[in-house]
């Protein structure tokens, strides 16, 4: 099969938020736009400045699942980004849908002393077994160049990647402003990341690895949550020193958009068992003030749907189940699709979601799900997903029977600065 991702790269976001701020005309832009950088003390500390979370189903290697996250991701072309020697960078694996790591795969990075070229450790860390260190003290070069495999070969036939790449990404410029500032902008043809690198963390393996008691034919549903802890230190002693979240990225566009204003600093810090018991969260899930702007500002083509939005409910907290009742009849990638798992533990929270045996694309659709693309958003991530399109498309309703036609050939298929790899770790070699 030739696999081929078509459109633009893969980090959605970080570099968005200055393109959706300099677009919009407004310092409040710079806030609100990009994944996890509408907290202003993120925005100042690039190391912890989460940027993307994807989640997919390797098109190369289909018996694998490949997990990739972004940080900082504002450094400009021509030099190479880092980050933390004093954060531990988890990407979290829910098997269960309890809101609870049933795996962690954990980065740890030590500086060398050579510029920006750090070493570094993972580690896969399961509740009630010995933490097993996969690769230790591997530098992390850049990205390889397009067509070139990269990465360290792991334990179990798998392998991981750390270091800069391209921040390039599948980018639809008017869909991001209108989501975060509440306003449509003119088509403006250009690609907002051509000027900056990112740092990702990327790890591909066997689905069995990632699935409820290791069997993924039962159990194919997964959620994925990446987090980010840093030290600190109490004022009692320094033998009280611990860790705090310092960031938290799941589904795009969900603190910037979705979470209520005076909730977005503090959900980097929640785990995803407080979610629904914040009201910040539940609320503006159910009851969503940025749809209101949204159909305000149409000019009278979209009409907000009626609340609750048990549609949106389903798309970012819960999965496509028919087992909670919701809008949207379909077992898709609910942690309750899992034949293991217990409906009476299952937690509603804001976690990427894919089911591990939606067959391959090929090719991919930019506008995934709403295309009849069942592997796309918000079936897992891809780098080709579109997803401020989609999350726009759907906003409006479309998965109720909302006509939203009106929106739907918003794409501006601008192409990346740099190709991103057809293998992993898929990310674009970054710009010298």
């Amino acid at each position: 099969m030739n696999i081929t991702f078509k459109g633009k790269g893969p980090l959605l976001a970080g570099s968005a938020l200055l393109a959706t701020g300099l677009v919009a005309g407004t310092a409040s832009g710079i806030g609100r736009a990009g994944s996890h950088v509408d907290a202003p003390s993120l925005i100042a500390d690039g190391p912890i400045n989460g940027a993307d979370l994807f989640a997919f189903t390797s098109p190369d290697k289909p018996d694998t699942v490949t997990l990739i996250a972004t940080y900082n991701p504002f450094t400009v072309a021509g030099t190479y980004p880092t980050v933390g020697s004093d954060v531990e960078y988890d990407m979290n694996i829910d098997a269960a849908g309890t809101g609870k790591p049933s795996s962690t795969y954990r980065w740890t990075f030590q500086d060398t002393g050579k510029g920006s070229l750090q070493s570094y450790t993972v580690q896969r860390i399961q509740p009630g077994r010995k933490t097993e260190t996969l690769v230790s003290a591997e530098p992390g070069e850049p990205a390889p160049g397009h067509g070139t495999e990269g990465g360290t070969t792991i334990p179990g036939g798998g392998r991981v990647f750390a270091g800069p790449a391209k921040d390039a990404f599948t980018f639809n410029l008017k869909a991001a402003v209108w989501l975060t500032q509440g306003f449509p902008i003119p088509n403006v043809p250009i690609q907002p990341t051509a000027l900056f690198n990112a740092y990702a963390m990327g790890i591909q393996v066997p689905k069995s690895e990632l699935a409820l008691n290791g069997d993924a034919r039962r159990n194919p549903a997964i959620g994925v949550y990446a987090t980010a802890t840093r030290r600190t230190l109490s004022v009692k002693s320094e033998r009280d020193a611990g860790r705090v979240q310092v960031s938290r990225i799941g589904n795009p566009f969900f603190n910037e958009v979705v979470v209520a204003n005076g909730t977005r600093e503090s959900f980097n810090t929640l785990a995803p068992t407080d979610d629904y018991q914040t009201p910040g969260v539940k609320d503006q899930v159910l009851n969503p003030d940025y749809v209101k702007r949204i159909a305000a500002t149409s000019g009278g083509k979209l009409i907000a749907p009626p609340t609750p939005r048990k549609d949106l409910e389903e798309v970012f907290m819960t999965g496509l189940s028919t087992r909670l009742g919701g809008p949207v009849r379909e077992d898709l990638n609910s942690q309750l699709v899992n034949r293991d798992a217990d409906p009476s533990r299952f937690v509603r929270s804001d976690e990427l979601r894919l089911n591990m045996a939606t067959p391959v694309s090929d090719p991919p659709s930019l506008n995934g799900y709403l295309d009849d693309d069942k592997q796309g958003w918000p079936n897992g991530r891809r780098p080709t997903d579109e997803v401020a399109n989609i999350i726009l498309r759907i906003s409006a309703g479309e998965l109720t029977g909302q006509d939203t036609t009106s929106i739907q050939n918003l794409n501006i298929n601008t192409t990346p600065a740099r190709p991103y790899n057809p293998v992993f770790p898929y990310v674009a070699a970054p710009l010298g």
